[in-house]
């Protein structure tokens, strides 16, 4: 976990020089506490909308046929947003939005001989509030989707911690 948190420090420290009005470089800082890693990137498209992609970190358990103990794996994945945001007093990137999102996560899991695969694929909506405070970005948001999950090889199970992302 300490390289990424070096990488997420270079990270916050390189983009602070992207003008914060038309380009956001985002560290989901609160997903640290869940095992999750999100960096993310919105570029303003006019006064009312703005896309969003984000690259994500996630630990997840499952289980391989025939083991009897869970085993922590690491995922990783990107998401996708177009935000319409909807103040008629401020412009975008500031306010409240409506996003639809999708997004797609993939890991493999291999122990004692046995090995598979597990995806996942997703779209749905969020509504959210994003603050400017001065080179700071705060987004909140929240809302559904809908998952597909495909599993390969010896994956018996796989469980997705709840997330805040």
């Amino acid at each position: 976990m300490n390289k990424i948190a070096l990488i997420t420090i270079f990270a916050f420290f390189a983009m602070s020089s992207i003008q914060a009005q038309k380009n956001i470089a985002k560290v989901d800082l609160l997903g640290f506490l869940f095992d999750n890693v999100q960096f993310s990137y919105e570029r303003v498209v006019n006064e009312k909308s703005a896309f969003e992609l984000s690259l994500s970190y996630k630990k997840v358990t499952g289980s391989l046929a025939t083991l009897s103990n869970d085993t922590d794996v690491n995922t990783i994945g990107g998401e996708a947003k177009y935000k319409f945001y909807l103040s008629s007093v401020s412009n975008a990137p500031r306010g409240w939005y409506v996003a639809p999102v999708i997004n797609y996560y993939s890991t493999t899991l291999e122990e004692s001989g046995k090995s598979g695969g597990v995806s996942s694929f997703g779209g749905g909506l969020l509504v959210g509030h994003q603050w400017m405070l001065g080179s700071f970005t705060i987004d909140v948001n929240a809302g559904g989707i809908y998952k597909s999950v495909n599993n390969t090889g010896d994956v018996t199970s796989i469980n997705f911690r709840w997330l805040i992302t």
